[in-house]
């Protein structure tokens, strides 16, 4: 979440809350035909932004945690499948085994294999890629690590020379560690569904075309021009006031 757009969703909020406080100190003489601008329709477009703002804030603590134990978790799966790959390639495995595995653990480091796969050494892997969907690069960047991670799995179930003694080298402390990647990994995207939901519900209150708490506010400003006219002193004191939309 960007600090600076948050920030420009406050500023909102704020101003529309100083403008309300503004507008009741003209008393009478503050009295709108529209009723979209009256007081007490101000004080319920605020009550709902504050209540949509506050909703976004409890929403995003979840989805920071899951993504801070999401990137711990996945901190050691470099130098795990470095490990693996050097258990695997000190047995008597094929060289197309073993550049097989060299190219899975390329992917899960984000590296480009210098090597080209052959259609045996594909089917030796016994799993097909799945096509990229449209996701977040980040999202997108632990679904890869997630997928190529299980293939190399996939690839030394079947290569009976990987049986390392080493505990944390074994099939099933590996596989372990992958189902709670994965674990993680679903955490984040659901927790994250939470997120947007709770973002297009603030959003709506607060940028609804002509209903929305900014368009209200700059309709409160031009009614107050032309109730005190530009240059009055009731009017530079909401003039300021910036109310805007996010850029996309």
């Amino acid at each position: 979440m960007s600090t600076s757009k948050e920030t420009g969703h406050l500023v909102n909020l704020e101003n529309f809350d100083q403008m309300i406080v503004t507008v009741k100190g003209f008393g009478t003489a503050f009295n709108p035909s529209n009723h979209d601008i009256t007081i007490a329709q101000l004080e319920l477009i605020l009550t709902k932004a504050r209540s949509t703002q506050s909703n976004l804030h409890v929403a995003l603590q979840p989805y920071s945690a899951a993504s801070d134990a999401r990137e711990q978790a996945f901190k050691p799966l470099s130098p795990l499948v470095t490990r693996m790959l050097s258990a695997l390639i000190a047995t008597k495995t094929s060289a197309q085994t073993d550049e097989t595995a060299k190219s899975l653990v390329h992917k899960i480091k984000g590296k480009k294999s210098s090597t080209a796969k052959t259609t045996d050494a594909v089917a030796a892997q016994n799993v097909q890629q799945a096509a990229p969907t449209e996701k977040s690069s980040a999202q997108l960047g632990f679904d890869d690590q997630l997928q190529n991670f299980d293939q190399f799995i996939k690839l030394l179930e079947i290569t009976p020379q990987y049986a390392p003694n080493e505990l944390e080298l074994k099939l099933d402390t590996i596989k372990a560690y992958h189902g709670d990647l994965a674990t993680k990994n679903h955490t984040v995207i659901e927790t994250k569904v939470a997120v947007t939901n709770a973002r297009i519900a603030r959003n709506e209150v607060f940028y609804k075309p002509l209903t929305g708490l900014v368009d209200t506010a700059l309709d409160v400003k031009t009614y107050v021009k032309s109730v005190f006219g530009a240059t009055s002193p009731q009017y530079r004191q909401i003039s300021g006031l910036v109310f805007s939309h996010p850029k996309n």
